[in-house]
C-alpha cells in the first residue's frame, strides 16, 4: 500500500506532464493518417471538387437533345419546331446526320452515324461520302449506346462486333476527309461493367487492325439507374440491364434502386470513373463529352425529394466546374468534362396510361409549349451566363502599393489601370553639430530641406486561363464541335444546323423507324 500511494502522490504527477503531450502526438498523427485514407471511390472525387463554373466559352459547353419523333403517326419534330432562343445553348443532338443547314439559333450541329441507317442506305458513298467531302474537319460520333438491345445493340451482338463497325465507318469517312475527327459511341453509364464493355472493343480493334483505336474525342452517358437482370429479395428490376455480350458477368452487375436515380454524389463518381478510365488507356488528351444525362424515371420515385430540378442545375455545376490535376483534360485547365448536353429537349413525358415516355423534357412534344423543368433551365442558364459575362469591375486604390502589397485582380480578365498612384514626400534632415554653441559662436546651425518625388505605377498582368482549342495535334486545322439516346428516324431533309461550309443538293431518304425508345421502368 505504501509503495502504491508514493507513486500516486510524488511519480505520477511527474510523469503526467511528459506522457500527455506525447499520447496527444500520437493520436494527431493517427487522425491524419486515417483523414488521409480513400473511402471506396471518393478520393479521386474529392480531388476533383468544383472550383468554378465560368470556364472560358461557357455557352458553347451547353447541349441538348432533340427527339425528332418516327414515323408520321408521331408527328416528325426538328429543333427549330421549338423556340429554342431562351435556352442560349451552343449545340445540340438530334441522332443524325443531314444534308442541309439550320441556322436555328446559331446552334452547332454534332452528325451522327448508326448502324441502322449504314445497313439500309443503298448508295452510301452519295450520302454518307458526299456530305464527309462538303464538310470537312467535321466531328462524327460513331453509334449510340452499342451495348444496349433497345440502342445500336439491334445490330452488335456483342463489343467485337461494334469495334469492326467502327472501324469501317472510320476508315470510309477518312479517305474522304483526313482531316474529319471521331468519338466512340456512348455507353449509357460508366459503371465497371461498362468500361469492361469499353475495354474489350479496344482489344478487338487492336488485336484485327494492329494499332491503337484512333479517336479524337471520347463521349459517355451518364445516368445513374440499375443493371440487376436477376431477381431477389426487395430487388426491383429496371434499368439499363447487361452490356450485349456480357451475360457470363451477371454477378457483377450493379443494383441501384429506382430512387437513386437522382443520387448527385454516385453521378458525380462515375465522371471520375470515366476519366481514370481514360487516363489509364491513353486517352486524357482527349476531350471528353457527356452527350446524355439527366433524369428518365417520373418523379413518383423521388423519394428523397431531390427533385428534378436541384439535380439539372447542381449536375451541371458540377459538370462546368469540377478539376482533377491527375486525370483531367490538361487542355482545360484539367477539368474533367468539356461539353454536355441534357437529355432531353422534347421527349415526351412519362404517361402512367400507356406506360411509356420519359421525364426531363424542355418542351412539350405536342405543342412545342415550355415545361416547367425548361423555364427552370432558361433561368439557371441566365443566371450562369450573367454570372460568367459580368465585367471585371476596375480596382481601387486607397494607398501606395509596397514591395510587399501586389493589387489584387480578378484573374479572368487582363486590368490595366487607367491611372498612376503617386505621392510626393517633403522630408527635413536636421544635423545637430557636434561642438556646442558656446564653443562656436559663430557657425550656424544647419536645418537642411529637400522635397523628393516618389511615383510608383502598379502594373497587373494576370495568368488568364487559355481554353482549349479541341485540336488534335496532328491536325492543327482541325476544330473540334462539341456535340442522344434515341432510334430516331433516318436521315430526311431536315434543318437542324451542321459546321459544313457547302449545302449539298440531294437529300437521303430514309426508311421510317417505328421502334419504341423504351427505358426498362420500374412498376410504381
Amino acid at each position: 500500500m505504501i509503495p502504491s500511494l508514493f507513486f500516486k502522490r510524488f511519480f505520477l504527477p511527474l510523469l503526467v506532464p511528459i506522457f500527455v503531450p506525447i499520447a496527444l502526438i500520437i493520436l494527431s498523427i493517427i487522425t491524419l493518417h486515417n483523414s488521409q485514407i480513400p473511402l471506396i471511390a471518393n478520393a479521386a472525387l474529392n480531388a476533383a471538387q468544383p472550383l468554378d463554373r465560368c470556364p472560358e466559352d461557357v455557352q458553347s459547353r451547353i447541349g441538348i437533345n432533340v427527339h425528332r419523333g418516327r414515323g408520321l403517326t408521331w408527328f416528325p419534330k426538328e429543333i427549330h419546331d421549338y423556340a429554342v432562343g431562351d435556352l442560349q445553348l451552343g449545340w445540340y443532338l438530334d441522332y443524325n446526320y443531314q444534308k442541309h443547314i439550320s441556322s436555328t439559333a446559331e446552334l452547332t450541329h454534332v452528325p451522327m452515324v448508326r448502324p441502322k441507317w449504314w445497313h439500309k442506305i443503298d448508295d452510301f458513298d452519295d450520302v454518307l461520302g458526299q456530305l464527309a467531302e462538303e464538310n470537312p474537319d467535321q466531328l462524327w460520333i460513331i453509334g449510340n449506346e452499342p451495348e444496349d438491345l433497345d440502342q445500336d445493340g439491334e445490330y452488335y451482338a456483342n463489343a467485337r462486333e461494334y469495334a469492326l463497325d467502327y472501324h469501317r465507318i472510320y476508315s470510309f469517312i477518312k479517305e474522304r476527309d483526313p482531316n474529319a475527327q471521331f468519338a466512340l459511341a456512348a455507353i449509357i453509364q460508366p459503371t465497371p461493367l461498362r468500361l469492361r464493355y469499353l475495354d474489350m472493343v479496344l482489344e478487338v480493334y487492336e488485336l484485327e487492325f494492329g494499332e491503337k483505336l484512333p479517336l479524337d474525342v471520347m463521349t459517355v452517358h451518364n445516368y445513374v439507374m440499375s443493371e440487376r437482370v436477376v431477381p431477389g429479395d426487395g430487388i426491383i428490376l429496371w434499368g439499363s440491364g447487361v452490356p450485349l455480350g456480357m451475360d457470363g458477368d451477371t454477378a457483377d452487375a450493379r443494383y441501384i434502386h429506382p430512387k437513386e436515380h437522382w443520387n448527385l454524389e454516385i453521378f458525380k463518381e462515375q465522371i471520375v470513373q470515366m476519366r481514370r478510365w481514360m487516363q489509364e488507356r491513353g486517352y486524357r488528351d482527349k476531350p471528353l463529352i457527356v452527350s446524355e444525362f439527366g433524369i428518365l424515371l417520373p418523379d413518383e420515385w423521388d423519394h428523397d425529394g431531390v427533385s428534378t430540378t436541384t439535380f439539372m442545375t447542381e449536375s451541371i455545376d458540377f459538370l462546368l466546374s469540377a478539376k482533377d490535376d491527375s486525370i483531367g483534360y490538361p487542355e482545360d485547365e484539367n477539368r474533367l468534362v468539356q461539353s454536355f448536353a441534357w437529355f432531353s429537349l422534347n421527349f415526351p413525358n412519362y404517361d402512367p396510361a400507356t406506360e411509356s415516355g420519359l421525364n426531363g423534357a424542355l418542351f412539350e412534344y405536342i405543342g412545342g409549349e415550355r415545361t416547367i423543368l425548361g423555364d427552370m433551365f432558361v433561368e439557371y442558364v441566365d443566371q450562369l451566363l450573367a454570372e460568367c459575362n459580368s465585367p471585371v469591375p476596375q480596382p481601387t486604390f486607397t494607398q501606395l502599393p509596397t514591395e510587399q502589397e501586389t493589387p489584387t485582380a480578378n484573374p479572368w480578365s487582363t486590368i490595366t489601370p487607367t491611372h498612376a498612384a503617386s505621392l510626393t514626400a517633403t522630408v527635413t534632415y536636421t544635423i545637430t553639430p557636434l561642438e556646442t554653441a558656446t564653443e562656436f559662436p559663430n557657425r550656424p546651425t544647419l536645418t537642411p530641406t529637400f522635397t523628393q518625388t516618389l511615383t510608383s505605377t502598379p502594373t497587373m498582368t494576370p495568368t488568364v486561363p487559355l481554353f482549349h482549342t479541341l485540336t488534335p495535334a496532328n491536325s492543327p486545322t482541325a476544330t473540334l464541335t462539341p456535340f442522344l439516346r434515341d432510334n430516331e428516324a433516318g436521315s430526311t431533309d431536315t434543318t437542324p444546323t451542321a459546321i459544313p461550309t457547302s449545302t449539298p443538293t440531294s437529300t437521303p431518304t430514309m426508311e421510317p423507324e417505328q421502334q419504341e425508345h423504351t427505358l426498362y421502368l420500374p412498376k410504381l
